[in-house]
């Protein structure tokens, strides 16, 4: 299994972008905490998603997916209407990184 590496930048809540990150996959949350985006890096065959819970709904599970499984360019963006309370990168067939709560840092 890949190990998991989670880091939250610090600094003022409302100025900073927030990153998860699983193997070379990585997921990050806006510096207006009002979306999010997941990067599929690995060519694995095995899909990223950006696992969310908005302020306005904490225990609603939500996700945006990049469906590759390989590393073509892109990946995917969701526009949020709330902030976003806590997120994690996780892989298809793999596992999770730990939740990164962004409005901490």
């Amino acid at each position: 299994m890949v190990g998991a590496l989670t880091i939250g930048t610090a600094g003022e809540a409302a100025a900073h972008w927030t990153y998860s990150y699983h193997g070379s996959d990585f997921t990050s949350v806006s510096y207006e905490h009002d979306n999010a985006n997941v990067f599929d890096m690995e060519c694995d065959g095995n899909y990223v998603s950006v696992d969310y819970r908005l302020m306005n709904s904490t225990s609603t599970p939500r996700s945006v997916t990049d469906w590759d499984g390989c590393n073509r360019g892109g990946g995917g963006t969701g526009f949020l209407p709330s902030d976003v309370y806590k997120f994690r990168t996780c892989e298809a067939n793999v596992g999770c990184a730990p939740w990164v709560y962004p409005l901490d840092g």
